[in-house]
């Protein structure tokens, strides 16, 4: 049965509309049902206003007082935290060359500290480029190089300069360059495989024009070159990078590799010809080989780095020597030499540098050398930087300043929904509560009363085991100094001293902690010690907002206030149809009573004609 008790109304089954009220007997009889109708609507009514006032209460409880619990014991996350109540902090005399993060188990005091040398990382330097050098001679659009040469004019010094990549080669464009009236001259270095652009009589070397239709500089890295002074004292342009440097798009086979396995530190890497430069060289990085591998463009060349500082080798092999991939050898690895790493080193004093104690550290992290400390370093000391680790109280006060704030906020809105009354009981408030108004829903609810009780308890508890802090009075958390008024005791509120709590964490910051957050059940608890009372609040919390706990028994379609619901939806559906059944009583009564009446009037006028028309033919 799907009903919804708040839209049914009497109008509803009136399913046999009257017309011509009282033709017969001349009374208005609609209006008389309608009227008694009225009266007997006055329970179907009641039973709306109390499913309309039920809703509201689920509606409340579900949706604003439930979400309200939930975020308020979220919230209790950091009360059961070692580090709100015995976290430290770090400052330092010089912030430039090192960071410093300590922990709860940090010990306060002053420290300098002097780093000598920062971590380095092995590295491997590539014998040689991966690309080849190109052959001057060979037609350009033949050449395996980064950019291809496309056909056009480039310009040197304004004068514009054909090109063919299909049937010219670097030597034929060089011969045009010095053919021309450019003042320039050209010539390949195979040395270095580079374009070399001398500047005839020292002249100035103009590069380009936003007109060019060839992207010939650019291709082989003229653009932008810087102009230099050669032995002679000439001007020269070079090109930045070789003119064979490769593209991380080439696949590995155009490098020359074939597709098998190579081990780096013990770790095979497979090799696939088919893959292009860029995901072999993130195929390496992602492995467990522990190092990282990076292409640069300018030197065209592939570097392996070792991920672990300090002293170590970084060992590559072919994983089958009789049938290599060549990864090795296009690569410049077979024979390349190691810049190997070294470790961090720092040295610490605590008596303010009569002596010095050293720690090295395979990375720029140090934790070793302060217990509870961690030391980022980032540059070499010029002078001795002074470390100093205090207590931190305040992040303790702010988390207990938030949930006395939470508190309050809570117990004064149950304060105000417990006691706020609802409407009158007439037919005014009664239509209004039928219509949705939540106004005094949760009046003398009985969860919120206890919801607020097991609170006020908890505020009032000691925790067993503790001897100077174990209430939350002994921390500064009270109910109101004396004098406060009874208002802030009735209600349950809460005031906090911070200092009082500052001065109990100076004194035992362990046994405060104890006293919020111990857990004697758990591996890191005190079992000598009670369950703290923040550990408290969350387990009684936890009852009230857990699925099918305490609020769903009570408020949830499946609750308590559900099942009401589905009661009072069957007895405004029965009281309807039984409604129904008496208007249309009502309505057979009167047309049998205006039938009888008009039979009547009939049988009166047919009387009346006869004798009409016996006195007219008689006189």
């Amino acid at each position: 049965m799907n009903i919804n008790g708040n839209n049914l109304n009497i109008s509803n089954y009136l399913s046999m509309p009257i017309s011509m009220s009282g033709v017969a007997s001349g009374v208005n009889w609609q209006s008389l049902i309608s009227q008694m109708m009225s009266v007997s609507e006055k329970p179907l009514n009641s039973l709306q206003a109390q499913l309309a006032q039920i809703q509201n209460e689920q509606n409340v409880l579900e949706n604003q007082f439930k979400p309200m619990l939930e975020n308020f014991r979220e919230s209790l996350l950091t009360l059961e935290l070692p580090s709100t109540f015995l976290g430290t902090t770090a400052s330092l005399s010089s912030p430039n060359n090192m960071s410093v993060v300590t922990t709860s188990n940090a010990i306060p005091g002053s420290y300098q500290i002097k780093i000598d040398n920062l971590a380095t990382f092995t590295t491997i330097n590539p014998t040689n480029t991966v690309g080849k050098s190109i052959s001057p001679s060979a037609t350009l659009s033949t050449l395996q190089i980064r950019t291809p040469i496309t056909a056009g004019f480039f310009t040197i010094n304004g004068v514009q300069i054909n090109v063919n990549p299909s049937t010219e080669s670097l030597d034929d464009v060089i011969n045009s360059i010095n053919s021309s009236a450019a003042g320039v001259t050209a010539s390949y270095s195979a040395s270095t495989d580079t374009l070399v652009l001398t500047g005839n009589s020292n002249a100035v070397i103009n590069i380009g024009s936003s007109s060019d239709t060839s992207n010939f500089l650019s291709a082989t890295y003229l653009t932008n070159a810087p102009e230099t002074l050669n032995s002679s004292g000439d001007t020269t342009v070079s090109s930045t990078t070789h003119l064979g440097a490769v593209s991380t798009g080439f696949t590995l086979s155009q490098l020359g590799i074939s597709s098998g396995s190579i081990s780096i530190n013990g770790f095979t890497i497979n090799v696939n010809a088919t893959q292009t430069l860029s995901n072999f060289i993130s195929q390496i990085n992602s492995s467990n080989a522990n190092v990282t591998a990076w292409y640069d463009p300018n030197a065209d060349k592939v570097y392996l780095k070792s991920n672990v500082g300090g002293p170590v080798s970084i060992n590559v092999s072919e994983t089958n020597p009789l049938s290599p991939t060549g990864v090795l050898t296009t690569f410049g690895w077979a024979n390349a030499t190691q810049t190997t790493g070294q470790n961090a080193q720092i040295d610490v004093s605590q008596n303010n540098g009569t002596t010095w104690t050293t720690y090295t550290s395979s990375t720029n992290k140090v934790t070793n050398a302060i217990p509870g400390a961690i030391i980022n370093l980032y540059s070499p000391t010029s002078n001795p930087v002074t470390l100093t680790i205090s207590q931190d109280t305040q992040r303790a006060v702010n988390a207990v300043q938030n949930f006395v704030n939470s508190f309050n906020n809570i117990v004064n809105w149950i304060n105000t929904q417990y006691n706020q009354q609802p409407p009158q009981t007439n037919s005014a408030s009664a239509s209004a509560t039928a219509s949705g108004s939540a106004q005094g829903v949760l009046y003398q609810n009985q969860i919120l009363n206890q919801v607020l009780s097991s609170m006020k308890k908890l505020v009032y508890q000691m925790v067993p085991g503790l001897t100077s802090y174990n209430s939350f009075p002994s921390v500064g958390i009270t109910t109101g100094a004396v004098g406060s008024g009874w208002y802030q005791t009735m209600a349950g509120t809460l005031s906090f001293d911070p200092s009082q709590l500052v001065q109990a964490l100076q004194n035992n910051a362990q046994q405060v902690y104890e006293m919020f957050a111990n857990d004697p059940s758990s591996p890191n608890g005190n079992p000598s010690v009670g369950t703290g009372i923040i550990k408290q609040f969350d387990n009684t919390l936890y009852q009230y907002t857990q699925f099918n706990g305490i609020i769903d028994q009570y408020a949830s379609n499946q609750g308590y206030l559900g099942s009401r619901m589905i009661s009072l939806n069957e007895q405004i559906y029965q009281t309807a149809v039984m409604l129904k059944q008496q208007e249309e009583m009502y309505i057979r009564q009167y047309t049998a009573m205006e039938q009888a009446i008009a039979s009547l009037s009939g049988q009166g006028n047919l009387i009346t004609s006869t004798v009409a028309s016996f006195t007219s033919s008689n006189p």
